[in-house]
């Protein structure tokens, strides 16, 4: 495994101080190829997109302390591999209610508008009756 440059130390220091030019660094170096991760599993660029931009707000966000470049990366690979699982399980979940809401070919639905004219007709004719 490749030493750590001092550059690279140096941009942890900085970021782990809260700097807000070592922060922009980090997300222009990692966020094109977090973007490419996520869309590997989600297979939509907007929402790689969301997600990458998710961790990075939690990153800056929470100010969390890295001892190396190597533990901010595998940090930022683990919290987009992560959300895009997660991600993806809403998506399944969010299909099975869907479909589960489906009304079955013979039977037909009902709109609000539907509805309001039936209930319409159904006072004319108690009128009507009365």
């Amino acid at each position: 495994m490749a030493e750590e440059t001092p550059r690279e130390a140096d941009l942890i220091r900085r970021l782990n101080k809260g700097e807000e030019r070592a922060f922009e660094t980090v997300f222009h170096k990692y966020y094109a190829s977090l973007c490419f991760f996520a869309n590997k599993f989600l297979k939509d660029n907007e929402a790689a997109k969301d997600i990458v931009q998710d961790v990075f707000v939690l990153l800056y966000e929470k100010k969390y302390q890295f001892p190396n470049l190597i533990a901010l990366k595998a940090f930022l690979y683990n919290c987009v591999h992560d959300k895009s699982l997660n991600y993806i399980e809403k998506q399944h979940i969010r299909a099975k209610i869907e479909k589960s809401l489906e009304y079955p070919p013979n039977c037909s639905r009902l709109t609000q508008q539907d509805l309001i004219i039936r209930e319409l007709e159904e006072k004319r004719r108690s009128r009507a009756d009365s």
